[in-house]
């Protein structure tokens, strides 16, 4: 083999463990922008502001119910697994957090999910062939989208 093949080969390895150590690192760790932990209010009380009061924006904090198993790219509160904490692509965050204490800042909005990525999820979480098929429309859901998230 020749030099350049060799650091070829070393270069690859190096940077596909560099990044399978960044998704594993799963306590005390920030994803996307920095968050003032000091300012987080409950994720409950955060989505009554937002349905009752319109307030969109919010530090919102509490225990991390489902992580997508697919890429890290979405996660539930553990009080409330109906509403989706998105990263609009912009980070992802270990599959193993779930129980851990989040706390996210970011917004809340109304959000239509489409058939195929309700059935992409459905997928994700292990749902059945039937359960997937049975999905047949869209759905109007409160989503909140963290634009920094902070994992202890």
């Amino acid at each position: 083999m020749k030099f350049w093949q060799i650091a070829l080969i070393s270069a690859s390895f190096l940077a596909c463990t560099s990044s399978s150590t960044n998704s594993t690192k799963s306590t005390n760790s920030t994803y996307g922008n920095t968050v003032d932990t000091t300012q987080a209010v409950d994720f409950n009380k955060a989505v009554i502001d937002f349905t009752q009061n319109g307030k969109s924006q919010a530090t919102v904090i509490g225990a991390i119910g489902a992580v997508c198993q697919g890429e890290g790219c979405w996660y539930s509160f553990a009080s409330n697994s109906d509403i989706i904490v998105d990263f609009n692509e912009k980070f992802t965050i270990p599959k193993d957090v779930s129980g851990k204490l989040a706390i996210a800042n970011g917004s809340f909005a109304y959000d239509t999910t489409l058939v195929a990525d309700l059935k992409k999820m459905a997928k994700e979480d292990g749902k059945s062939i039937n359960e997937i098929d049975a999905i047949d429309k869209d759905e109007i859901k409160v989503k909140f989208t963290a634009q920094g998230l902070h994992i202890k």
